[in-house]
C-alpha cells in the first residue's frame, strides 16, 4: 500500500499532469520514411500495483522542470515484474517496449506501474506526443469492469452504503477471475434497526455477477439516542431527543449492560448538554440548557430523583468533573470570567473554590491542582494552564483536550498545522513525550487504566477510525480494531465498544446506539 501511496504522491506533486491513453500492440505504428530513434531513459521505480483503478494500458505524462516523467502501466497482467527493453521516437510517436517477467513462484495479478524519467527534450509541445506501449511477450488480460465499476455494481445490487472503502482482491479460480470483496462495519439495510455487519462477497470479474455473499453480525442494537457516559461492564448513560409540535426536549436514560434493562430517569423541558456518572456509581450529574441560561442537576440512581444544584446568581454552569464519590466540581462561565464550585453530595451544598478572569473551555482536577484549557474560537491549539488558586497560572503549552493521568502527568492533543494532523503530548516534571502517528491523526483519547490510554485515529484513506491502545511506560501502541466513530466507550473486559451513529440511509437521521464486538473487526497491525 505504501508503494501505491508513493506513486499517488508523485502524481499530485507534479506541476502538470497530462493523462494519455496508450495503445498496447505488438508492433509500433511507424510512418513511411520515418526512422525510430532511441531515447535515453532511466527507470525510477516499478511497483506491481493492486489498486486496479484502471485495467487498460495507459501512460501519464508528468512534466517537472526540464525533466519528463512518465508513469506507464501495461494493463492487467499475471506478472512477477516488468522491464523496459527500449524507448524510441518516430515523429510524434513515442514507443515504449515492455517485457513481462513470469516467475511461476512470484507471479501475481497486478497492474504494474513504471515510473520513467527522460532527460532529452522530445518536442516543445507535449500535446503533440502520442504514446504507444509495445508488448514484447504478453497480452493484457481483458476485463469489462474495473474496480470502481465492480464496487458501484455491488452497491447497487445489494443496496448498501458503506462508511469506508472495502478490501478488494482480484484472484484466479481455475480459468476464471474473481473479485473477493470484504466490507467491515456495513449497515444492514434489510434490518429495521440497521445492524452493523461484516460482508464478504465473491464477484465474477467478467460479468460483475455476485457468486456468493455472507454476512456476519457484529453489533447489538441498544436504543436510539446519544451516548453521554459509561460505566464499563455495567451501564450506559444516554439521552434521547423528542419533538412535540413546535417544542423540542430531551430525556435522560440508563441502560444496564448485563440485563438489557432501560430506565428513564429524567425528562427535560430543554436540552441536556452533558451528563456523568459519579465514580461510586450512585449519582448522575447533568447540565440542562436553553437559549438564555443553563442549570446543573443531581440525580440519585437508586430512586431516580433529580434536583437542581445551581448556586444562586450563577446562570451558566457549563463544565463539570467528578473527583470522587462525594465531590462534584463545576464551572460557571460568563464571557471572559469563570468561577469554580465544589458540590458536596452528602451535605447537598455548593461552595465557591476560585475565580479565573478567563473563558475556560475544559478543566480537570488532581489533588490540589487544577488543569485549565482557555477558550479561543479562532485557535485550534489553546493555552493550557495549571493552578492551585486561580491567580497564579503556569502555562504548560498549547493544545486541547487536556487531562491529568493517574501519575499526575498531563496529556493533551496538539494540532500540527503543516501536517494537518493531531499528535499526543504527555508531560511531567522530568520530560515531555510526543507520540505522532506517521499516517493518522489522533482525534480523541481517554484513560483506560494506570498505564494505558485508548486513542482513536482518523484513517484518512477511509471514513473510519483506528482504535489503539497506547502503553505509557513502554511508549508502544497496539491496534484494537477499525470502527466508524471517534466517540467510543470501550469495555475492555467484554472486548466491546459502545458507539452512537446515524445510518446514512435513515431518512429521519436518528442516532442509534450499538454495542460492537471488537473481536470481529479488522485490526491495523502496522503500528
Amino acid at each position: 500500500m505504501k508503494k501505491i501511496l508513493f506513486l499517488s504522491i508523485l502524481i499530485i506533486l507534479s506541476a502538470t499532469v497530462l493523462a494519455c491513453s496508450a495503445k498496447d500492440q505488438a508492433e509500433p505504428p511507424t510512418a513511411e520514411d520515418v526512422e525510430e530513434e532511441f531515447i535515453d531513459y532511466e527507470i525510477k521505480k516499478i511497483v506491481l500495483s493492486k489498486g486496479y483503478q484502471s485495467l487498460s494500458p495507459n501512460t501519464e505524462v508528468l512534466k517537472k522542470g526540464s525533466h519528463l516523467r512518465l508513469l506507464v502501466s501495461p494493463g492487467l497482467l499475471e506478472s512477477s515484474g516488468v522491464t523496459i527493453d527500449k524507448i524510441t521516437k518516430a515523429g510524434n510517436e513515442i514507443n515504449i517496449y515492455i517485457r513481462n517477467l513470469t516467475n511461476k513462484e512470484k507471479k501475481q495479478l497486478s497492474t504494474p506501474q513504471i515510473l520513467i524519467e527522460i532527460d532529452d527534450p522530445l518536442v516543445k509541445n507535449l500535446d503533440e506526443l502520442h504514446f504507444n506501449i509495445v508488448s514484447q511477450n504478453y497480452k493484457p488480460i481483458p476485463l469489462k469492469l474495473d474496480k470502481n465499476q465492480i464496487l458501484n455494481k455491488v452497491y447497487s445490487d445489494l443496496k448498501i452504503e458503506p462508511t469506508s472503502a472495502p478490501s478488494i482482491e482480484l484472484t484466479r479460480l481455475k480459468d476464471s477471475l474473481i473479485w473477493n470483496i470484504s466490507f467491515s462495519n456495513v449497515f444492514n439495510t434489510e434490518d429495521s434497526n440497521f445492524s452493523l455487519v461484516n460482508l464478504d462477497i465473491v464477484v465474477d470479474a467478467d460479468t460483475g455477477d455476485i457468486i456468493e455473499s455472507t454476512k456476519e453480525n457484529i453489533s447489538t442494537y441498544i436504543d436510539e439516542g446519544i451516548l453521554l457516559d459509561c460505566i464499563p461492564n455495567k451501564a450506559l448513560l444516554y439521552k434521547q431527543k423528542h419533538k412535540k409540535g413546535e417544542d423540542e426536549y430531551d430525556s435522560l436514560w440508563i441502560y444496564d449492560v448485563e440485563t438489557g434493562r432501560k430506565r428513564n430517569i429524567y425528562i427535560s423541558r430543554y436540552s441536556i448538554q452533558s451528563a456523568l456518572f459519579s465514580p461510586n456509581h450512585q449519582h448522575i450529574s447533568f447540565i440542562e440548557a436553553n437559549e438564555t441560561k443553563s442549570d446543573i442537576y443531581m440525580a440519585s440512581i437508586s430512586d431516580e430523583m433529580a434536583y437542581k444544584i445551581t448556586p444562586a446568581n450563577s446562570l451558566n454552569p457549563k463544565l463539570m468533573k467528578w473527583t470522587d464519590g462525594g465531590s462534584l466540581y463545576f464551572m460557571n462561565v460568563d464571557d471572559s470570567e469563570t468561577t469554580l464550585f465544589q458540590y458536596d453530595v452528602d451535605g447537598k451544598k455548593s461552595s465557591r473554590k476560585l475565580y479565573i478572569d478567563k473563558n475556560i473551555e475544559s478543566f480537570d482536577i488532581e489533588g490540589d491542582k487544577i488543569l485549565l484549557v482557555e477558550y479561543d474560537e479562532t485557535l485550534m491549539n489553546k493555552n493550557i494552564y495549571t493552578t492551585k488558586n486561580g491567580k497564579e497560572l503556569q502555562n504548560i503549552g498549547v493544545g486541547f483536550q487536556a487531562t491529568f493521568l493517574e501519575d499526575g502527568s498531563i496529556a493533551y492533543l496538539k494540532n500540527v498545522d503543516k501536517e494537518d494532523k493531531n499528535v499526543l503530548h504527555i508531560c511531567n516534571k522530568d520530560e515531555e513525550v510526543e507520540y505522532k502517528d506517521l499516517e493518522y491523526s489522533i482525534t480523541n483519547y481517554f484513560k483506560l487504566d494506570n498505564n494505558n490510554i485508548i486513542l482513536t485515529k482518523k484513517n484518512s484513506c477511509n471514513n473510519d477510525y483506528i482504535l489503539t491502545r497506547y502503553n505509557l511506560s513502554e511508549k508502544t501502541t497496539e491496534s484494537l480494531a477499525t470502527i466508524n466513530s471517534d466517540k467510543v466507550f470501550y469495555d475492555q473486559e467484554k472486548t466491546r465498544a459502545y458507539i452512537d451513529i446515524s445510518p446514512p440511509m435513515d431518512k429521519d437521521k436518528h442516532n442509534i446506539i450499538y454495542s460492537v464486538d471488537l473481536s470481529k473487526l479488522n485490526r491495523i497491525d502496522n503500528q
